[in-house]
Order: structure tokens, then sequence, then C-alpha cells
């Protein structure tokens, strides 16, 4: 039986970098279809070490996007994210590797939501009702900027 490989909380935001660099070919650009294909594989394969799996919901991912206003030279963008968020154990707090798409505020139309994976079946599932948003246009749209970031909430 193959057993997923399990990685260390301080290895995590490093591991998906790496992830997301040797998943495509160099100078290919960073889009949400990319980041949600590495970020999906990287779940399904990948333990992190210590998680707490005495509920269903310790181990998860999110897509979630809006208009927001950020500090500094940012202003207001348009945001497409991927997260997943776990919890080790004996920790009351969730842990959240995120990687964020921004785009020009003028996607403000497509609104503002979530999707949580465990909402669903199967992780197929889930990226299927991805897929049926509207904010499948965007799956190619190259952003402005990205951002990689693992923090507790």
């Amino acid at each position: 039986m193959n057993r997923k490989p399990s990685i260390a909380l301080n290895e995590v935001e490093v591991y998906f970098r790496q992830r997301l660099a040797t998943t495509a070919p160099p100078g290919t650009p960073l889009t949400i279809g990319l980041v949600l294909d590495v970020m999906s594989q990287f779940y399904l394969d990948t333990s992190i070490a210590s998680i707490d799996t005495s509920a269903y919901d310790n181990d998860m991912l999110l897509f979630q996007w809006g208009t927001y206003y950020y500090e500094g030279e940012m202003g207001r963008q348009f945001c497409l994210d991927v997260t997943r968020q776990f919890q080790l154990e004996g920790e009351e707090e969730f842990w959240q590797l995120s990687c964020s798409l921004y785009y020009p505020p003028e996607y403000d139309a497509l609104g503002a939501g979530s999707c949580w994976s465990v909402e669903c079946e199967t992780l197929q599932d889930w990226r299927r009702g991805l897929n049926r948003l509207e904010l499948a246009t965007l799956a190619n749209l190259l952003p402005s900027q990205v951002k990689i970031i693992l923090s507790a909430t």
C-alpha cells in the first residue's frame, strides 16, 4: 500500500511553492486553474504531520472570491483564493495555507462567495461545482499579483 508523504508544519508553505514550481514548466503563467489543480493534488497526496483526524473538517479546501480593499498600493482588488485549512492535534486554532490571486476590481460583478470541499461528497464533486460557477471564465486569466501565505486563524 502506498502511503502519502507526510510533511511538518514548518515545511507546508515551501513544499506547496515547490509543487507549483515543478508542476508548471518555467515561464508558465500562474492561473487560478493551475493553482486549483496543484492545491487539490497537494490535498489528495500529501499529509501534514499531526493533523487531528478526529473530525472530518480538520483538513479541507476552501475556494473564495470577492472584491476587497487592501492597505497600501494594492487598493481595491478582485481576489480568487484557494486555501487548505487544517487543525493540528492539541491545538484550538486552525492553520491556513492560502494562495491568493489578485485581479483588477472590474470583476466586481462576479460578486463574492465561498465553497468548502467538505460541502461535497468528493473532491471531484467540489471541483465540478467550481467549474459551474461564473468564475470559470477567469480560469486562464493572468493575475496582477499572487500571494502564498501560511498563517494561523
